[in-house]
């Protein structure tokens, strides 16, 4: 039987994250068609059949992942975000951790940050050894072409790529009655999605926001600022935890989407509020634009409070953008099981 294993990061069970969601949502895809789909946690457990890894980023994680799966053809999904974006969020951290990033190059940083998740750092964790696992592979899965440029600029891999986009489940039928608010901003609330800038933004202007989104726990004070804001604003309204099918309800009734991340790579928020026929602000240090084009606006997260309110007033004088050539999941999962059947004949 045809046999993959998708292989995920090592803290995956206690931070949810949209690389944990791309992995399920690829284990139900290929399922359907007809493959034996075993997730693992950290590290491959199988000896047989294609090995599947996630995030470049994490260097220890992704060479010890490498090795394990020895004499297995390896896909990797980098989901790499570029770090140039990275440093212009690190100079907004707060705090000692804040003080001790900004001294410190990404690349330690990061590796740091990995050795501690993985308690052990291996042999080498360079830039050069990322890219060799790059060029080892047997597929290379990009979300957009723009993540394709940064891993070029980041680690000097410009060979080939597939690019394999998220999916979105097309919210259909049209749109009916007044909208409810005029902005909604869906992610999880932490630094590095930038809602409290764009809630400062919001304070009792002319808009009725509406914030969905579950706290990281990570960012505490981060999240208590943010619900200490909401919560004084009259014009602005947070709920926690929301299904993803009432998600798609409250887009319905949304008027323009705004995400203002300091790094991401396709935003689904972004895509899914497409569908659902809201306009959209997107940040500018994503790759939406490959796939909404001028139908959004886009907006620089070093300059939420400056500049989103002409943002949302130059989203309103445009229609909602054209979502007829978005991916759907069922393509997504045609894509994946051309490659992988290729690579298994």
């Amino acid at each position: 039987m045809k046999s993959v294993e998708l292989v995920v990061r090592v803290d995956a069970q206690t931070k949810d994250g949209g690389d944990v969601q791309q992995a399920y949502r690829y284990r139900d895809l290929l399922e359907d068609r007809g493959y034996r789909v075993e997730v693992s946690i950290g590290t491959p457990k199988l000896e047989s059949g294609i090995c599947h890894l996630f995030n470049v980023d994490r260097p220890s994680e992704l060479i010890r992942s490498v090795r394990a799966c020895a004499g297995r053809p390896y896909v990797i999904s980098p989901i790499h975000h570029l770090r140039r974006h990275l440093e212009q969020f690190r100079l907004k951290r707060e705090g000692l951790l804040g003080r001790i990033e900004r001294r410190t190059p990404t690349w330690l940083s990061d590796a740091g940050k990995d050795l501690l998740r993985a308690r052990r750092m291996p042999v080498q964790a360079f830039d050069s050894n990322v890219r060799s696992v790059l060029e080892g592979a047997s597929s290379v899965q990009v979300l957009a072409r723009g993540e394709a440029n940064w891993l070029s600029e980041d680690y000097g891999y410009d060979g080939p790529v597939s690019v394999i986009p998220n999916g979105i489940d097309l919210y259909s039928g049209p749109r009916e009655g007044k909208d409810l608010y005029d902005i909604v901003v869906v992610g999880r609330i932490e630094l590095r999605k930038n809602q409290l800038a764009v809630a400062r933004a919001l304070q009792d202007s002319e808009y009725r926001a509406l914030f969905l989104g579950r706290p990281n726990t990570a960012n505490a004070a981060y999240v208590t600022q943010f619900v200490d804001l909401v919560g004084k604003s009259s014009n602005m309204e947070w709920i926690p935890g929301v299904a993803s099918e009432e998600v798609g309800k409250l887009l319905r009734k949304s008027t323009v989407s705004v995400s203002a991340s300091y790094f991401e790579v396709l935003s689904l928020a972004d895509l899914e509020a497409a569908s659902a026929g809201c306009r959209v602000v997107a940040s500018q240090h994503g790759n939406t634009v490959e796939y909404l084009g001028e139908g959004a606006t886009y907006i620089d997260p070093t300059a939420v409070e400056q500049t989103l309110g002409e943002s949302i007033r130059l989203s309103l004088s445009r229609p909602a953008p054209n979502v007829s050539g978005l991916p759907s999941w069922e393509s997504v999962g045609n894509m994946l099981a051309e490659i992988y059947s290729e690579m298994l004949n």
